[in-house]
């Protein structure tokens, strides 16, 4: 298969997934947005700052390695997968641990038992690495679609069905461990990774160089992305970061769906050219060049739209989100391109 025909293949299947998630995480939203109060929302979200931060730790950059190496074999997979199992056990107890202190911090007791049930989602996280992996590498475009529309259907109607009996902010917990154990299950039952006690170094050497790159990038971008939740969350308290958590989320769909697009298909395929540089280069330039005509008119038309945007999606009670959405629209197109 040719690389344009793998380009075209994977992300037609990508759009396909991504649109339709659009569609249904745009409704799931609207539909919680009315039932939960901006409260409920900055609970969540003071918490899943951290759940974040041990998820990205949990991944230390492995996934990006197994789809980058070529030269990988089942012994090597396994003890890879193995690792992850380890590392998923280790930081889960960690933020499991951490409930208190972090609740404490923040003077909110109600925190601890949202901890608890994160650290849950922290472990199957670090479990679908490998996973979740080998279904790019194997450029299983197509199946990954079907999933993750399935997934998202599921856990969000189970959300909106708790959240309707006044389960608050604990049915956005769900949502979050659901996810995360479905998307196991499901990325597991396409690739079964046997599971090995003794690790091999050989196998984790392969790799090591590759994923501390890739997992020191994730350390620093995690802090770009949430030093603004956790001070807001410190300092401002649950309902501004709940304002401010919904325009965030609203800002980054444009981002999420249409870079998520082509981005999940750029590695695994030129990861099997990757000793062309040239056409790697030119295959770069061609999607910032797209990207930038997408992304630059719709930030444009993002800050103009927000008052009509915020108010139809999400109702009058979100009306304090509107200048945030605003000021945040203007970045759509850059980190689109970045």
């Amino acid at each position: 298969m040719s690389i344009t025909t793998s380009f075209k293949s994977g992300i037609l299947y990508t759009a396909i997934s991504k649109y339709l998630g659009i569609v249904i995480t745009i409704l799931i939203t609207a539909i919680l947005a009315r039932i939960l109060t901006p409260e409920d929302f900055g609970i969540v979200a003071i918490v899943t700052v951290f759940a974040s931060f041990f998820n990205n730790l949990s991944n230390m950059g492995l996934g990006t390695a197994v789809i980058q190496n070529q030269n990988l074999n089942k012994e090597d997979i396994s003890s890879i997968f193995s690792l992850s199992i380890f590392i998923g056990f280790g930081f889960s107890i960690t933020f499991f641990m951490l409930a208190y202190p972090i609740a404490t911090f923040y003077g909110r007791v109600e925190l601890i038992n949202i901890i608890y049930f994160l650290s849950i989602a922290v472990l199957f996280a670090s479990f679908q690495t490998v996973p979740n992996s080998l279904a790019f590498k194997n450029l299983l475009f197509k199946r990954i679609g079907i999933y993750t529309i399935a997934i998202q259907i599921f856990s969000g109607l189970g959300t909106i069905f708790l959240a309707y009996k006044g389960f608050g902010y604990y049915a956005l917990i769900m949502k979050i461990v659901l996810d995360s154990f479905l998307t196991f299950i499901l990325y597991y039952y396409i690739n079964p990774v046997e599971f090995a006690f003794k690790i091999k170094a050989s196998s984790i050497n392969k790799v090591i160089e590759f994923s501390s790159f890739q997992f020191l990038f994730n350390f620093i971008n995690y802090f770009s992305r949430n030093s603004d939740n956790f001070l807001i969350g410190k300092f401002f308290g649950a309902s501004s970061l709940g304002f401010y958590d919904i325009a965030y989320k609203l800002m980054m769909m444009p981002i999420q769906n249409l870079t998520h697009v082509i981005t999940p298909v750029v590695l695994p395929v030129l990861s099997k050219y990757q000793n062309d540089k040239e056409m790697i280069y030119n295959t770069y330039v061609k999607l910032v060049k797209v990207l930038a005509t997408i992304g630059l008119p719709l930030s444009v038309f993002l800050y103009y739209s927000a008052d009509y945007i915020v108010i139809i999606l999400f109702g009058d009670q979100w009306f304090e989100s509107i200048p945030v959405f605003k000021i945040l629209s203007l970045t759509v197109g850059i980190q689109m391109i970045s």
